[in-house]
């Protein structure tokens, strides 16, 4: 955007570089990924400099899946390597975020493929 600017020319108004971007998605995963609590669409926007649902289209667009779906998907991943790490399933479903273990167990079996225990 800039050489373009200085050549007289303007920047593309399909992909808009000068928006955030790119740079907001990736930072918004790293936050996703790390976060021990739900992260809001919101909070997640605002960060970004976008609004809600502009930040979820952008991300849904990159991504393929919403902020949410990411989120757990990432808590899936958590809680998986906790139990193979040998901790208990009680202690693994906090230590992937999860604020009650009922949270946990409503669709356990389908995110794991089998019950925790297992």
């Amino acid at each position: 955007p800039a050489e373009a600017r200085q050549d007289g020319l303007r920047p593309c108004k399909r992909c808009k570089p000068e928006q955030p971007g790119d740079g907001a998605i990736i930072a918004a995963c790293r936050l996703l990924e790390s976060a021990e609590e739900k992260i809001d669409l919101a909070s997640l926007a605002k960060t970004a400099g976008l609004t809600p649902g502009h930040f979820q289209k952008k991300f849904r667009q990159q991504l393929g899946v919403t902020p949410a779906h990411y989120q757990a998907a990432c808590r899936d991943a958590k809680i998986k390597a906790a139990l193979v790490t040998g901790l208990s399933v009680t202690e693994a479903i906090y230590a992937a975020g999860y604020s009650a273990p009922s949270r946990f167990y409503t669709a356990s079996d389908k995110r794991l493929g089998m019950t925790p225990k297992s």
